[in-house]
């Protein structure tokens, strides 16, 4: 499925799914944002100390979640099972403490908003797991899926097969990648 990025009109993103409506980066948020009507979503990814790719702003868990410390020192399942609704307030209140909201994966966000633009910011810059190394890594990761899912897709193709639903199932998502010290390149990422 292409994913129409541009328009003749401007684009209302709900950044961070609307951090001000619901806890940033989550799909709490993504799902406010979205019936706010707004036309993408933007969000920021780290990689977890499993290599997972993760959907959070901050480097550290400290701000937005009951967790602390470096996010890269955690594993996907670990982050999914913080509050990342622990620090948001409406009113002098915690609305969404206590109610299950994890750190989202890439993935689960991709599959659930299936068709919707979105903006994705590869965090990093600072030392060690979250290097320029380990951010050039979570590109090249996300290139080389892009390319064995092409292939596949072709050769289903060759072979009079259509690959469009179920596992292995190709679609093009546009995604802008904003690097620290560098512009925004836009580009095609195949995702499960």
């Amino acid at each position: 499925m292409q994913v129409p990025f541009f328009s003749s009109r401007p684009q209302i993103f709900a950044h961070r799914g609307g951090c001000d409506l619901g806890p940033e980066n989550t799909i709490t948020a993504f799902d406010i944002g979205m019936s706010t009507g707004a036309d993408g979503l933007e969000l920021d990814v780290h990689l977890s100390a499993d290599g997972v790719v993760v959907v959070h702003h901050d480097r550290t868990l400290d701000r937005t979640t009951s967790g602390s410390g470096p996010l890269a020192a955690h594993t996907a399942d670990e982050l999914a099972r913080l509050d990342a609704g622990y620090w948001f307030t409406r009113g002098g209140e915690y609305p969404f403490r206590g109610r299950g909201i994890g750190v989202p994966t890439l993935r689960d966000v991709l599959v659930r908003y299936r068709g919707v633009p979105t903006i994705i910011e590869i965090k990093g810059g600072g030392r060690g797991r979250d290097s320029p190394r380990r951010r050039d890594g979570l590109r090249l990761r996300c290139r080389l899926r892009h390319r064995q899912r092409a292939r596949r897709a072709r050769g289903a193709a060759r072979h009079g097969r259509e690959r469009s639903q179920g596992r292995g199932a190709t679609r093009t998502l546009s995604i802008v990648a904003a690097m620290p010290g560098a512009h925004g390149a836009v580009s095609d990422l195949s995702s499960a």
